[in-house]
């Protein structure tokens, strides 16, 4: 996952995270949209691709 969200930081920036100028876009609040006569949110803005917020480990049998 973090391998996927220094490409990120590299196409929407041009900043590279493998060469340590990542420009942190997992660090940024998203929005969901759903396109429906144009785009409507889908519940509130949240840090999607924050790496804390996606760790499952407690979710893990120990």
């Amino acid at each position: 996952m973090l391998l996927r969200q220094c490409e990120i930081s590299n196409e929407i920036g041009g900043r590279s995270g493998n060469r340590g100028t990542c420009a942190q876009p997992c660090r940024l609040p998203y929005q969901i949209y759903k396109e429906e006569k144009g785009y409507i949110p889908i519940g509130k803005e949240t840090y999607l691709l924050s790496p804390k917020d996606l760790c499952t480990v407690e979710y893990l049998d120990k």
